[in-house]
């Protein structure tokens, strides 16, 4: 028996176990990361997807809360609903839809062909805020003069004027008269751009102030005035509404529904005015000029707020100088 101790074996496997160890801690040291980073990724990834979904699903909403907007306001401004503004709608007819609503101009009411102008109420405009052209210059404008000017430096309000030279051509297509004379005269009315005063010229040098019952060869005038918008601003015995005695060379644009309706019932612009005032939308006067009906109403103002008025196809609005607008639809 040998007596040399056996040393104990090694454990085999030992060293290789650390290094493998080692590798394993090296590697976790890489991976790991690498997996953190990667499931961040991935977060981010799915957070943003939904975020985009949402802004998607906003921009949607957006949208169509948008086209509904825009379909309610078509529902709103539909022909029979429709609002537009107006500060004073002039003599000649705007186009209206079906039914629409018009804003008018609390301002508006110191303008127009209906202004009231007399001892009472005063004219509130300048004369650069008058619509007003040359009246001598007007009536050379065509190829034949069928009337005269009394002076060069007469102004009237455009839209009367276009129809003073239509019916005195037509004066003059009818009688073959073109001595009629055309000047100004009351001066609140003058001031308006709305009136003239009228005198025949004989051709021998004399003159007169026109009178129908007393020249009924220039009876055409009266007559027809009112189909041209206008009328006698100061008709005989109607002194105690005008304050002023009759004179029937005083003519005056109101439009031709209302001049129609002031002759056939022999009312002076204030009765007329006062009558209108009594009708609204509801309960308008009806008047009829050839094959045309009229509806016309009073709109009260007051203040100095805006107003609206529901009118139907063609329509004037003018101020009454008082307060308030005469609208008349066709």
């Amino acid at each position: 028996m040998s007596n040399r101790s056996e040393k104990p074996a090694k454990k085999r496997g030992g060293s290789h176990a650390k290094r493998r160890k080692v590798r394993y801690d090296r590697i976790a040291v890489v991976v790991i990361p690498l997996i953190l980073i990667i499931v961040l990724i991935v977060l981010l990834c799915v957070r943003g997807c939904s975020r985009s979904k949402d802004n998607t699903s906003k921009n949607t909403a957006v949208t169509t809360a948008s086209q509904q907007s825009g379909a309610d306001e078509t529902t709103t401004t539909a022909p029979d609903t429709a609002t537009s503004t107006t500060s004073l709608t002039t003599t000649t007819a705007e186009k209206a839809a079906d039914s629409e609503k018009v804003k008018l101009s609390a301002s508006g009411v110191k303008e127009g062909s209906l202004i009231l102008v007399n001892s009472e109420h005063a004219l509130q405009l300048s004369q650069e805020e008058l619509n007003l052209k040359n009246v001598y210059e007007a009536s050379r404008s065509g190829d034949t003069v069928t009337y005269r000017v009394g002076y060069t430096d007469f102004l009237m309000d455009a839209d009367a004027l276009e129809h003073l030279g239509e019916m005195m051509d037509d004066f003059y297509t009818a009688t073959g008269y073109s001595s009629l004379e055309v000047f100004g005269g009351d001066y609140a009315e003058t001031q308006t751009g709305l009136s003239f005063n009228l005198k025949i010229n004989f051709g021998d040098g004399t003159s007169d102030y026109y009178n129908a019952e007393k020249y009924p060869d220039y009876s055409w005038i009266s007559e027809h005035a009112a189909e041209y918008g206008f009328v006698v601003r100061y008709p005989e015995d109607k002194d105690e509404y005008t304050g002023q005695s009759g004179r029937s060379y005083v003519f005056r644009y109101v439009g031709e529904p209302h001049a129609a309706y002031m002759q056939e019932h022999d009312l002076c612009l204030e009765e007329y005015l006062d009558e209108v005032q009594s009708h609204t939308e509801k309960d308008p006067l009806e008047i009829t000029v050839g094959d045309t009906d009229y509806k016309v109403f009073y709109v009260p103002v007051g203040g100095t707020n805006d107003v609206t008025a529901t009118v139907t196809g063609a329509y004037t609005a003018s101020g009454d100088n008082m307060g308030g607008y005469i609208v008349a639809c066709e």
